[in-house]
């Protein structure tokens, strides 16, 4: 009696905390969907009322050196569909079980709250986009500045709950440690780089156009920028931060395509600008750094797990999984004492 009641009541908050989950995610994958919608019409034919004209015309009336191609349009447009494919995934988890009930929450590796972080991303990506296509540059560039932001912080949270609770995922449900690393850290990723790279291209914008710089000084300080931000996350993946972030390797692909679309921007044979050599050195380096990541990571995967190796996982440290055992030592005591 004491297991079957104890059973029910986990079985009711587990169902709760999973409604949560299911909740959130359904929320992000709408808010996904819309912000997909706006952008297909902020870079082609939109309906009537919602946008002027596109967002590559205004680009065109903002030049600088950097300034990215028009056939990022597509990449604007696949990465949110990216993203929403594998919340779908996540979705369709929700409504599996491991030993301790529903498996998006024992252990909980990304909480409702982490899901709903994508809707605050994509009204801000859309408020950018509507600033931006009035000309407020500026406060385009403080809209922009949010999403990657956001999603850096996702990834921390991302990296930081797997790490804890890795070694138990690795007895209950494995499968969701690899969808993590490979689906759901590497989505966040794209998204995150990507979104940086274009609001330090709007930076660019702003400080020559509201602060009064010119080119090549304001297309080589984007340009430097984001090779610092290459440079720092080499350092940290290769070096730093190893066992949290070595499976990540979306990060220099996107990357190497917004320095591409600058690339093909500005290309001319016969007069080549120095911003757009710049620009070919720092695909080249990012082509290397990809090459020494993958490298690495190959040479990572020939070595034996330890994990069936480890002690089994403190229960505290995965507070949902923690939750459920005192709760039924709780009740097993009271029998007892009874």
């Amino acid at each position: 009696m004491e297991t079957t009641g104890h059973a029910t009541h986990m079985g009711i908050n587990g169902g709760r905390r999973a409604a949560q989950h299911c909740v959130c995610i359904l929320l992000a994958v709408l808010s996904l969907f819309l912000t997909q919608l706006f952008i297909s019409w902020a870079h082609g034919p939109s309906p009537a009322g919602v946008f002027e004209t596109t967002k590559g015309n205004v680009s065109a009336i903002f030049p600088i050196e950097v300034t990215m191609d028009r056939w990022t349009s597509y990449i604007d447009a696949a990465i949110p569909s990216i993203c929403n494919i594998f919340l779908c995934f996540s979705l369709v988890m929700v409504f599996q079980r491991n030993y301790f009930g529903p498996v998006c929450c024992n252990p909980e590796v990304h909480p409702p709250l982490f899901y709903l972080t994508w809707p605050v991303i994509c009204v801000t990506d859309i408020g950018g986009l509507f600033l931006w296509e009035s000309g407020e540059i500026l406060q385009a560039l403080c809209m922009r500045l949010l999403p990657p932001a956001l999603s850096f912080y996702m990834l921390f949270v991302s990296y930081n709950n797997l790490k804890r609770c890795r070694p138990l995922l690795h007895i209950t449900s494995s499968r969701l440690t690899w969808f993590t690393y490979y689906a759901t850290q590497n989505s966040l990723a794209l998204s995150a780089w990507w979104t940086l790279t274009n609001a330090l291209v709007n930076l660019g914008v702003v400080l020559k156009y509201t602060i009064g710089l010119q080119d090549p000084l304001v297309s080589s300080v984007v340009l430097t920028l984001l090779f610092l931000a290459m440079l720092l996350w080499f350092i940290l993946q290769t070096f730093v931060l190893v066992n949290y972030i070595h499976y990540t390797f979306t990060v220099y692909p996107i990357l190497i395509l917004g320095l591409g679309a600058m690339f093909t921007r500005g290309y001319q044979v016969h007069d080549m600008a120095p911003n757009t050599i710049y620009c070919g050195f720092l695909m080249m380096v990012a082509t290397i750094m990809n090459c020494i990541m993958l490298f690495s990571l190959c040479c990572d995967s020939r070595r034996p797990s330890t994990s069936t190796h480890k002690p089994f996982p403190r229960l505290k440290d995965c507070p949902s999984v923690c939750q459920s055992v005192d709760k039924l030592g709780t009740e097993r005591a009271k029998g007892n004492m009874a």
